[in-house]
């Protein structure tokens, strides 16, 4: 064949076996082809200049794959001076679009003659960069020079606007995708959307390199999603399971999270004085209720209930506060006035303990509250040294944290005693750093380097675990209640 000429090659797959070509001619580029929705026939788009230069021609064509000569679907004459994009059809053959400056056109299809005359069209305040139809030829998205995504519904002659999101800057027609159930969105960077949600929930960002989505794809099943750098590297992502959602309503750092025991809802405070308790189903189109906020009284410990009912949270000032999930009364506890740095509730959801001493010396005590009896006590080792971590155990003892000591309380409310003592600073615990407890074990994760290890605080047997992380890649660790 003329080399001069035009051809796309059809290969079969996973046999390598190539079926045939298809020759578009000797004049003009193909800029944009797809498949059918039923894979039967190809849909290519081919750009002509006529007239001498003064104009440029589309022309549209739907091809069988298994032979026989292409069907013109649409021809389009249009001045050499506009900036068009590009002209696609949607899988389904139901609609034609194609992007001039800051709008793009959309025509339906009736058999072999698009209705032209009555093309509609939707616009953007800035250059229109792509265009992309989902399977069912139901949704368009529209993509401009400045980022502006829109999701548009094709239910009706006129497009209808059913969301703007934010992308990045020079999305292109390549790096928007549709999942093949159109519920989910695409886009540059490897940002996914759920149009399903509701418009306020943040997309999730599967990859935050600056190189990351320059095209992506998702497989027929709409289980993985495929994105490539600029460069060599391809990710092949899981989609097959529910993703992370980005809750937001803070304006200042998050100090402290914890889980409701059923899951359904998740507490959080912060350094701008609240406390946001949030509904995790994604159903309940519910946002977050604020639990409790104090201006300039900063919450800094957290800690959940074993029955869901309440949190206690601590503040930059001593204020220590129990908070009904009903938003019932707050109560407060008093005792302290310096920074609290460790608050647990005992496994009956009656006990309060709480730890402090980081800048006030005579702090450095655990006091632990009675919640039905209102009763008090308080466990000082002698030490001085602040507060760094309490955990009950399950028959109510209590684990402190405090310099390099770890010790176990009995919690006898006439004389409470300390009936194990942990030196951390001697071997086999020196040099080694006390990520997270299982105060049932007794066993501890320690963590040295990229090195990570389970022992058992009273025999001292230790078990290295196998999986190592780069010691830059990780700032703490924890694991759960079971350490095995």
């Amino acid at each position: 064949m003329d080399s001069e000429r035009r051809t796309l090659g059809l290969w079969s797959f996973p046999e390598g076996r190539f079926l045939r070509s298809f020759d578009l001619g000797d004049r003009g580029a193909t800029y944009w082809f797809g498949f059918s929705v039923d894979g039967e026939r190809l849909l290519t788009s081919t750009s002509v200049v006529t007239g001498q230069g003064r104009g440029l021609q589309v022309e549209v064509r739907s091809w069988p794959v298994d032979g026989g000569e292409p069907r013109l679907l649409a021809s389009l004459d249009l001045p050499l001076s506009s900036t068009f994009v590009d002209t696609k059809v949607d899988p389904t053959g139901t609609h034609l679009s194609w992007a001039d400056g800051r709008k793009v056109f959309v025509a339906r299809l009736e058999g072999r003659t698009p209705r032209l005359e009555s093309a509609t069209w939707v616009e953007h305040e800035h250059a229109i960069k792509g265009h992309f139809f989902d399977n069912t030829g139901r949704r368009m998205a529209t993509a401009d020079a400045a980022g502006v995504i829109r999701v548009w519904s094709l239910e009706r002659d006129q497009p209808e606007l059913m969301r703007t999101l934010r992308g990045e800057r020079g999305e292109g027609s390549t790096r928007i995708a549709f999942d093949p159930s159109g519920s989910i969105l695409a886009g540059k960077g490897g940002i996914l959307w759920d149009l399903a949600e509701r418009p306020e929930i943040e997309p999730l960002r599967v990859r935050r390199s600056g190189n990351s989505g320059h095209a992506l794809a998702f497989d027929p099943t709409g289980k993985w999603l495929v994105t490539s750098t600029l460069w060599t590297s391809v990710s092949l992502w899981s989609l097959a399971g529910e993703y992370p959602r980005i809750l937001r309503g803070h304006q200042e750092a998050v100090k402290g999270v914890a889980f409701t025991p059923d899951g359904e809802r998740l507490v959080s405070s912060s350094y701008d004085g609240s406390v946001r308790v949030w509904p995790l189903a994604r159903a309940s189109g519910e946002g977050a209720s604020v639990l409790y906020h104090a201006e300039g009284v900063e919450p800094y410990g957290l800690a959940m209930a074993p029955d869901g009912s309440f949190v206690v949270v601590g503040t930059i000032v001593g204020r220590v506060m129990v908070l009904p999930l009903d938003h019932g009364p707050t109560r407060e506890l008093k005792g302290f006035t310096g920074v609290i740095m460790a608050i647990d509730v005992g496994p009956h959801s009656r006990l309060v303990a709480v730890g402090s001493g980081a800048y006030i010396r005579e702090e450095a005590v655990v006091r632990v509250w009675n919640l039905e009896s209102e009763e008090s006590l308080t466990l000082d080792a002698g030490d001085g040294k602040a507060i760094r971590g309490l955990e009950f155990t399950g028959d109510g003892d209590l684990w402190v944290r405090s310099g390099s000591k770890l010790r176990r309380w009995r919690l006898d409310w006439e004389q409470p005693s300390i009936v194990d003592d942990v030196d951390l600073s001697q071997s086999p615990f020196a040099s080694d750093t006390l990520s997270d407890l299982d105060p049932d074990g007794p066993r501890a994760l320690f963590w040295r380097g990229d090195r990570l290890w389970i022992r058992d605080l009273r025999t001292h047997e230790s078990r290295e675990l196998t999986a190592r992380v780069g010691s830059d890649d990780w700032y703490s660790l924890a694991a759960d209640g079971e350490i095995v």
